[in-house]
């Protein structure tokens, strides 16, 4: 746990046989660009299956990381603010932390693999018994989303730090959770008519907003 927090390094070289990455492991380590294991770069070993929560949080230069199939548990926050610019979920994951992807700026698409965890249009869905919108990529183009009617639920930080998004149509959304819409700096419009809970820190710093 913890590890190499706040190291300097640019490169880490892992083993393959490694299990398990955990907690904070990696954490604020702003300069670690490249991961290589037997001379592959930026991939993570097959063995790993388990990505502890802050594992990769404010890697900022970390572009890209490819998961194994492997893989089954991805943390809270575990690449929260880091530099990605791509991520494709893997087919073994079963489960995804809140604001695992949260406020990380480059990132304009994530992709998947995965039957319980789905992408539309580069935004990713939980599709079990409620249908949930996990994460709306930070970085992703457009300045205007419309939540399907069918998503019941979005994750906390769902759209934190979302930088292009003016206007979100909230569909039949009533509930807006923890962090939902933090740190949405260009968000200008958003109409709350239905909505009964906003939780804590729903439209924190969105400096921008004007109109509800």
């Amino acid at each position: 746990r913890g590890a190499f927090d706040s190291c300097t390094g640019e490169t880490v070289k892992l083993n393959d046989g490694l299990i398990l990455i955990d907690i904070d492991a990696f954490y604020m380590c702003k300069s670690l660009s490249t991961i290589t294991v037997d001379g592959v770069f930026n991939e993570l070993p097959m063995t790993v299956s388990t990505i502890g929560s802050y594992a990769f949080s404010h890697c900022e230069s970390l572009e890209r990381l490819y998961l194994p199939d492997n893989l089954t548990f991805i943390g809270d926050s575990a690449f929260s603010d880091s530099g990605l610019t791509e991520m494709t979920i893997p087919s073994g994951v079963d489960y995804i932390g809140q604001s695992a992807f949260g406020q990380c700026k480059s990132l304009k698409s994530i992709e998947s693999d995965n039957m319980t965890y789905k992408s539309e249009n580069g935004v990713l869905f939980l599709d079990r018994d409620l249908k949930r919108l996990v994460c709306y990529p930070a970085g992703k183009e457009g300045a205007e989303y419309t939540i399907p009617d069918d998503i019941s639920t979005i994750s906390h930080g769902a759209f934190a730090g979302c930088i292009n998004l003016k206007k979100v149509d909230l569909g039949s959304m009533t509930v807006i959770p923890d962090g939902a819409f933090a740190f949405c700096t260009s968000l200008e419009e958003m109409d709350l008519t239905k909505v009964t809970v906003i939780g804590t820190m729903a439209f924190y710093e969105c400096d921008n907003l004007r109109n509800v």
